[in-house]
């Protein structure tokens, strides 16, 4: 499932659910998690919108601004997550493709 596909997305994260902001976030979060390729996408994108929802109530920020901060916070964390899969790709993974064996 990706941002590519509405009508495959669940009823509560397709447009008439969510509000403008949480649309724009719902789909980058989809592609941030491509990345890493999870099982259930649709379950991290429903917990960043729930997080930043509860930055709202709990901090009184604009839901803006608590989207960017939930999706700086998962930029980091699948950075990581790249970072430690690349990690443990096996020599002949590598060199099948192109990257340098040596390390």
């Amino acid at each position: 499932m990706t941002s590519l596909e509405p009508q495959k997305l669940p009823p509560d994260l397709q447009d008439g659910a969510l509000k403008p902001e949480e649309r724009t976030y719902r789909d980058r979060f989809f592609r941030l998690f491509e990345l890493v390729m999870p099982r259930y996408p649709e379950k991290g994108v429903r917990a960043m919108l729930a997080r930043a929802n509860a930055q709202v109530q709990q901090y009184g920020i604009s839901l803006t601004e608590a989207l960017e901060d939930q999706y700086r916070q998962a930029e980091i964390r699948t950075q990581r997550r790249v970072a430690l899969l690349a990690a443990c790709k096996l020599p002949s993974e590598k060199a099948s493709q192109g990257e340098d064996s040596t390390d």
